[in-house]
């Protein structure tokens, strides 16, 4: 079967497990048919890049019909700034943090990712940081994008 499904406000009155997993699902069951969905919620988008991989859908940006990237999504963005203010967020970055024997070193955006990089090779001249994958451990407290002073980026050395 061949065709265009059209589904606005995807999301609505769908349980948070089923935005998450409902959409991919029924998109894969008809291969030959092209979806073209609006939503709010970041878990159908979340759902969507688990599902088909970053590249194997196209998420637009409203009204300005440009392409995105997942978390640069707007509802994304604020979503997680609403669970990142919650104390079971906390707790659980805590978790990871008590879990490493590892230092962290939480710094205020992505250029003082730099300023350490920088810091380092002075005090230390010819001598490599600790890690030497730095860039695959920094783990993002906040969505990409955002501002400087909310982004917290976490180094482990």
């Amino acid at each position: 079967m061949r065709g265009v499904v059209l589904i606005d406000e995807a999301d609505l009155h769908l349980h948070v497990d089923l935005q998450y997993r409902v959409l991919p699902e029924l998109i894969k069951l008809f291969p030959r048919v092209q979806f073209i969905l609006t939503a709010h919620s970041p878990l159908v988008v979340m759902g969507m890049k688990e599902a088909f991989g970053e590249d194997g859908f196209w998420l637009l940006d409203m009204p300005s019909g440009r392409r995105i990237a997942t978390e640069a999504y707007s509802d994304f963005v604020e979503a997680f700034q609403v669970f990142g203010r919650s104390r079971a967020f906390e707790e659980s970055v805590l978790v990871q943090v008590r879990g490493t024997t590892k230092p962290v070193v939480l710094l205020e955006g992505k250029h003082d990712v730099r300023h350490l990089r920088v810091a380092w090779e002075k005090l230390y001249l010819g001598t490599e940081m600790p890690s030497s994958r730095w860039h695959a451990e920094v783990m993002r407290l906040t969505a990409k994008g955002e501002e400087r002073r909310r982004s917290r980026p976490c180094l482990r050395l």
